[in-house]
């Protein structure tokens, strides 16, 4: 008690430095400690800087180009761009991992005021993207402004811009946490963000441009995330006048989304403190496996556990449609090359086995079974939710292309898909990451920067992957050129039978690796001490 007076008559300014500092501090001693992986995450963040600075060229570029041209359209067009791209970045949340409670989970015991909060959450959360995506704001303010001395306006105006998209994002993020408490509004919220990549596929079709034509020109200005960009342009032209009315729009839009932060973090907070909802007690009976064996019994609970959570159920549907319509999309003039970039991607992507196991590989790695079966078991299950995606990709493309194109790439996913999951087990034992304490509660999300140099080294690996499955690769490609394909068949399933060969070896050294590493690895997974 005595703590927390001493800590009420500290200054809000000086306590939110002193917590800014602390998170700093936490943060490099994490981030020192994690060896190679910092390393990794150095280049990475170096990667991300650099396409920021190339985007920021090409944004100097096209606004410099525009002067020429009346500056209504040159608004219209900046305020529907930021309005779609905005589109995405703020519904991003719904669909990737949750991260706003990442900055609050070790303060809820500190005597802060929720206000407190909310700038700290907003400060950890928005000016780390803000520093790397500064390139973009700087080429948009140069190429806004027409002349020099108005550098001082526009650069404010972008820096609004790219506020906004931040803090709206912030906002969504804090509203999945609450939309998870309830199945069905996080189902559909999932659905919808998802729902946002078929507008670029919508876009190409004729008719979908004709009936949004007359749109355009009232989404421009009704539009809260193009009022900003609107006013930038109109800045840089010299037309302060009529920027005046839009920057006072685009304010009063950032503090309406920060109110809702605000909001929404109480709601959070309360919940989080209130009583624990009483479960329903459940009649104990036994437990029916129909896939025989030790092997079995482990791949049909992995398949369970999974489609027990709503969002693994819409991760079955969404990109199943989305491949589809793609696909779709892709190959209307006849060809059937984009599917089957399509088909060499989604097979070549790699998974994690620990994070299909999640935290119930402490109680699987407890029972005598083999560690080769443990590996093989999270491969089916994640082969499950791989394809759906594929079949429609394929189904298009036999219904587009005829049933021979589509045999082909079967064969090439059925070659590639195996070879790439036992890659991937050697990053997911040479390199794991600490897995979430619980997916409903907010603040157990962490960023881990060992995370960071896993995504590295699976990239790495896909390379590698990509080279060992190069002979079937071969043998899919000359199918339908060693005597006119009429051996086509036989070597098509030559070349699945090898790269199913291939994933036994890779299954077998990756189970010697894991049992040489299984302490350490375990350790890591289990990891609980703050980010």
């Amino acid at each position: 008690r005595r703590g927390g007076e001493d800590a009420a008559r500290v200054p809000r300014v000086r306590r939110l430095l002193l917590l800014l500092g602390l998170t700093l501090r936490l943060r490099l001693r994490g981030f020192v400690s994690t060896g190679a992986s910092s390393i990794l995450l150095v280049i990475g963040a170096l990667f991300y800087f650099g396409t920021t600075c190339l985007m920021g060229v090409g944004a100097y570029m096209a606004l410099a180009a525009s002067h020429n041209v009346r500056t209504d359209r040159v608004g219209d067009m900046a305020a529907l761009l930021v309005t779609l791209f905005g589109v995405f970045f703020v519904t991003r949340p719904l669909i990737l991992s949750n991260l706003a409670g990442a900055s609050l989970q070790n303060l809820l015991h500190l005597p802060v005021s929720r206000g407190e909060l909310l700038g700290y959450s907003l400060l950890t959360g928005v000016v780390t993207p803000l520093v790397l995506e500064s390139p973009v704001l700087i080429g948009a303010a140069l190429g806004a402004a027409s002349q020099p001395a108005l550098l001082v306006v526009t650069l404010p105006l972008a820096l609004i811009t790219h506020l906004t998209l931040l803090t709206g994002a912030h906002a969504v993020s804090l509203g999945a946490i609450l939309m998870a408490r309830r199945a069905w509004i996080a189902d559909t919220a999932r659905l919808l963000a998802f729902s946002v990549f078929f507008l670029p596929s919508l876009l190409n079709v004729r008719a979908v441009r004709q009936v949004l034509r007359p749109l355009l020109e009232p989404l421009a200005l009704l539009s809260p995330l193009g009022w900003a960009p609107r006013a930038t342009v109109y800045a840089g032209a010299g037309e302060i006048r009529p920027a005046l009315g839009f920057v006072a729009a685009a304010v009063i839009a950032l503090g309406a989304l920060a109110l809702v932060s605000m909001s929404l973090l109480n709601r959070i907070l309360d919940g989080e403190s209130g009583d624990p909802v009483e479960k329903k007690r459940v009649a104990g009976r036994r437990v029916r496996v129909w896939l025989p064996g030790a092997l079995g019994a482990l791949i049909e609970s992995q398949i369970r556990a999974q489609l027990r959570s709503p969002a693994a159920r819409m991760a079955l549907l969404m990109p199943t449609l989305m491949m589809g319509f793609f696909a779709f999309s892709l190959s209307r003039q006849g060809s059937v090359a984009s599917p089957a970039a399509m088909v060499i991607f989604l097979s070549m992507v790699g998974g994690n086995a620990f994070l299909m196991m999640g935290r119930g590989i402490a109680l699987i790695l407890g029972t005598p079974v083999s560690r080769a079966f443990v590996l093989v078991a999270s491969d089916v299950a994640g082969f499950i939710f791989r394809v759906p995606p594929l079949l429609a990709i394929i189904a298009v493309t036999a219904w587009r292309g005829g049933a021979e194109s589509a045999a082909w790439m079967l064969a090439l996913a059925l070659a590639l898909v195996p070879i790439s999951m036992g890659v991937q087990h050697f990053v997911s034992i040479m390199r794991p990451f600490a897995l979430p304490r619980d997916r409903f509660n907010p603040y157990a999300q962490r960023v881990d920067s060992r995370q960071a140099g896993h995504g590295v080294l699976s990239l790495l690996a896909t390379f590698a992957a990509l080279l060992i499955a190069s002979p079937f690769l071969l043998l899919v490609w000359l199918s339908s050129r060693i005597a006119d394909g009429a051996w086509e068949p036989w070597i098509l399933v030559l070349a699945c039978l090898g790269a199913l060969a291939a994933y036994a070896v890779l299954i077998t050294l990756a189970e010697r690796l894991f049992l040489k590493r299984e302490m350490q690895v375990v350790e890591v997974l289990l990891d609980d001490s703050p980010a």
